[in-house]
């Protein structure tokens, strides 16, 4: 009797390792859905001689198995809880946790700080290509322009994760903004108005939970974009009024992603955020076809009613992968003439991206109308209406 104990605590071990297996077969288990990546399930492999004999099917089945079994949400959300709470780690992929539990992502520290630049020599050849591009289109009377969205570490710096390396080279934004006036090339920087509203507004254009800016910070830099393609075409667009604030803790789930990502046990505190409301006054004004290609900062703004007032059209090409049109869903072939169609039926292009998204910023899309503009194939045709 003497290894009684010992014998009931292997069984109560095996037990609790293999229930969630056996109970993944109960219906009725609750389960509380992830968010992000962890939420993806591997399929059920298709049993082939082949892969037994090779072994994917035993690596596939047994991926899928460490993924399906019961309360899986629970243990996952509790794993990430510990680290959380314990270490001040986020499992969530390449979420940093600042001070104030002030969430933050590697890329955009490492575009505040300068790790990723990528040199002068590709910034100039991506200006001379806008140039080129911008000359095209302003002779129909439109125009090109590329925007840049400071993320969260360049409009906060005081809030990086503490360890984070100081800024130590040169920064693909500042970089931007010294060369484009000598390359003549269409260019916006939305930092120093964040950075002027940080000086003057209590309501802050990122949430600690997200690493998008917010709907007021969607709406100031349309703002700003309006107002610069309004300088260079010298035509009157459609004004953007913000006709007040509401303060709030029922966050939109754009301003609390990472937050959702790191999947914790219990919630996170909660925060307060000013969202605008607006019009848009668009009588007597000219309202632009435009393509927009940009990364995920520009669905803040495609998802307000703005977008679709500011412009007759507007075709939002997603990293230059899924192209979206407001109205109506839509698919478009690759290729050349795909590109070229694309620009005869817009009359403004804009290029926007976070200056974590500089160093890859247009996707390859500058580059390809600058190659068929080069070719004569690629110049917009027919005059802005």
């Amino acid at each position: 009797m003497k290894n009684a104990p010992s014998r009931a605590l292997a069984v109560l071990v095996v037990a609790l390792l293999g229930a969630p297996a056996v109970l993944h077969f109960v219906p009725g288990i609750p389960e509380w859905p992830l968010a992000g990546r962890s939420a993806e399930l591997a399929p059920y492999p298709a049993f082939t001689l082949g892969g037994w004999f090779s072994g994917s099917f035993q690596e596939a089945a047994l991926r899928r198995a460490n993924q399906a079994f019961a309360f899986r949400t629970w243990l996952v959300r509790l794993n990430n809880q510990i680290a959380f709470r314990f270490w001040g780690r986020a499992k969530a992929n390449g979420v940093l946790i600042g001070p104030g539990l002030f969430l933050n992502d590697r890329l955009h520290v490492e575009a505040w700080n300068g790790t990723d630049f990528v040199g002068e020599a590709a910034i100039r050849a991506r200006l001379a290509a806008l140039r080129r591009l911008d000359d095209a289109l302003s002779s129909r009377g439109g125009g090109a322009l590329l925007v840049v969205v400071p993320g969260k570490a360049t409009t906060y710096p005081e809030l990086v994760p503490r360890g984070s390396r100081p800024p130590f080279a040169p920064r693909n934004r500042e970089v931007y903004a010294r060369l484009a006036p000598g390359a003549e090339a269409p260019f916006l920087d939305l930092t120093p108005r964040f950075l002027e509203h940080r000086r003057t507004s209590p309501h802050p254009l990122f949430s600690p939970y997200g690493i998008h800016w917010t709907a007021l910070g969607a709406v100031l830099g349309m703002q700003e974009i309006v107002a610069s393609l309004e300088e260079r075409t010298g035509r009157e667009l459609p004004r953007i009024e913000i006709l007040g604030i509401e303060e709030t803790d029922r966050i939109q789930p754009v301003d609390r992603d990472i937050g959702d990502g790191m999947n914790l046990l219990f919630p996170l505190p909660k925060v307060k955020l000013a969202y605008p409301r607006i019009r848009v006054a668009t009588e007597g004004t000219w309202r632009p076809r435009a393509l927009v290609v940009a990364d995920s900062y520009f669905w803040n703004v495609f998802d307000l009613p703005l977008a679709g007032q500011v412009f007759s059209s507007l075709r939002f090409w997603f990293y230059r992968n899924e192209l979206h049109e407001h109205g109506k869903p839509m698919t478009f072939p690759k290729g050349d003439a795909a590109l070229a169609r694309l620009l005869s039926e817009a009359d403004v292009v804009l290029i926007l991206a976070s200056d974590a998204n500089l160093p890859r910023v247009g996707w390859g899309f500058l580059e390809d109308v600058d190659r068929l503009l080069a070719a004569g194939d690629g110049r917009p045709a027919g005059p802005v209406r």
